[in-house]
């Protein structure tokens, strides 16, 4: 699946357009990950690798989820990561971070380029709640194997986006980052050849299709026979009296 075509879904899961109800909905919920991303900050680092991690969760959960099911953005679901199984959670973000530092401090790009290793850990653990944290870090670097420079590329493709959000002072970036998270999900969705689910199709729905009224006939109903032509087969005509010969009346010979 190409690029442009990713870029299509997610403007589809997002409504088709900025001021629908799922992308404002998505912002919203862009914004309220930002503020707390920053005001967890206030503690260094530690405020911010507890809450970085199960709120990651939750921003990806949301995404994949509407991706799939359509349904309407709950925000709610923001904080999923603080209960669904939070300390994996948490430890997916902190050893992310750490091994992406760690990696930098060789140099710039192998950091980065362990970044996009990791960058499915979440979607991971959302379709497999019981792999531990190691495992979806594992699983992500197996999965992204041969398309870092993809989801690299795919993501380069939003500066533009992002360069007009900032003459827009920066508000604009609360209706980018939905469209980006959201083809993120449908890159996901087209590595681990997720599907939309079919409808159901009844096997016995017009299996029987009744015939018109106009051309059904009627096996036992047949047309009247003519009184007039109507023969009795005991009922046979008299024979001529002319013609017939008693044959006890001779005449008498002497």
């Amino acid at each position: 699946m190409t690029r442009q075509e990713l870029k299509a879904l997610a403007k589809q899961q997002l409504g088709g357009g900025i001021f629908q109800n799922a992308w404002v909905m998505a912002a919203v919920a862009s914004l309220i990950y930002a503020l707390i991303s920053g005001a967890s900050s206030v503690i260094p680092v530690v405020g911010t690798l507890v809450v970085l991690g199960p709120l990651s969760y939750g921003l990806n959960y949301i995404f994949l989820k509407q991706a799939r099911d359509h349904k309407p953005i709950q925000i709610g679901d923001l904080f999923k990561g603080f209960t669904e199984d939070f300390t994996c959670n948490l430890l997916i973000g902190l050893m992310s971070t750490i091994f992406t530092a760690l990696w930098s401090i060789l140099f710039v790009i192998p950091g980065i380029v362990k970044a996009y290793a990791y960058s499915m850990a979440y979607y991971i653990k959302l379709d497999h709640p019981e792999y531990t944290w190691g495992q979806c870090l594992d699983q992500s670097q197996v999965m992204m194997k041969g398309y870092k420079m993809t989801l690299f590329i795919q993501d380069l493709s939003f500066i533009g986006w992002y360069l007009l959000a900032s003459f827009l002072f920066y508000v604009g970036i609360l209706w980018v980052q939905p469209y980006q998270m959201a083809t993120r999900a449908q890159f996901y969705n087209a590595l681990v050849g997720w599907q939309e689910p079919q409808q159901y199709q009844d096997p016995y729905a017009n299996r029987y299709q009744a015939p018109d009224a106009n051309q059904y006939q009627n096996p036992y109903q047949q047309a009247n026979p003519n009184p007039y032509q109507y023969q009795n087969p005991y009922q046979q005509a008299a024979p001529n009296p002319q013609q017939y010969r008693n044959p006890y009346d001779q005449q008498d010979n002497p």
